[in-house]
């Protein structure tokens, strides 16, 4: 549950710039905003169910089928990229099929929920790649961002420090110890996650706030 919303315990030895970048971090106070899930945007939300996947997706289509666009919102798929800036012509292009992604989404934010397709769903920290839906395929096909980036001084890693069950509730102690290589400082923050059960006997993903 907790590695579904979270990228996952670490140790001091994998501490980096990346930890949980899910969520948004305010430098100004050196600590992750709270998140809550109705107050989450749609890329947010997306953002965090990308945990769960990976750039190979779950299948491949052959280059040349003229279902696949050459360009979504300006970025190239994978097979216009391969093949303009690799030489490639003998590439594929990765898919996830839509019912995929909404499995994985209401199993994370509710049965009831509806997933919104018009949104992408990056798949690494540096936003590299991304899977948008196409609509007459009924597949989220990986796209080219190519966006970058290098981490800053401050580096961060965490551990569960504890959690407790409820009749209809989890919530799951975050340990997190932050690093900032300027300022030569080192503290720990603790963040809870909190999970609520569903009608249909799941527990569905709430918020991850500071603990005060």
């Amino acid at each position: 549950m907790y590695n579904k919303v979270s990228t996952g315990e670490s140790s001091e030895e994998e501490i980096n710039c990346q930890y949980n970048y899910m969520y948004e971090y305010d430098y100004d106070t050196n600590s992750y905003k709270d998140f809550y899930v109705e107050k989450a945007t749609e890329e947010q939300k997306m953002l965090i169910l990308s945990l769960q996947l990976n750039r190979e997706g779950t299948g491949v289509l052959v280059c040349g089928d003229l279902s696949i666009p050459d360009k979504m919102n300006d970025y190239p798929s994978k097979c216009s990229y391969d093949k303009i800036v690799n030489k490639d012509e003998n590439s594929f292009e990765y898919y996830y099929d839509k019912k995929d992604i909404e499995t994985i989404y209401k199993d994370l934010y509710g049965k009831d929920v509806k997933l919104d397709t018009s949104k992408p769903i990056y798949v690494t920290p540096y936003r590299a790649y991304a899977y948008m839906y196409i609509d007459n395929l009924d597949k989220y096909i990986q796209y080219v961002i190519e966006t970058g980036g290098v981490c800053g001084p401050i580096g961060m890693y965490g551990n569960i420090s504890k959690a407790i069950k409820t009749s209809d509730s989890i919530k799951i102690y975050e340990e997190v110890v932050i690093k900032d290589g300027e300022k030569d400082t080192t503290t720990k923050q603790n963040y809870i996650y909190t999970f609520k059960l569903d009608s249909d006997g799941m527990y569905n993903y709430i918020s991850r706030v500071k603990e005060s």
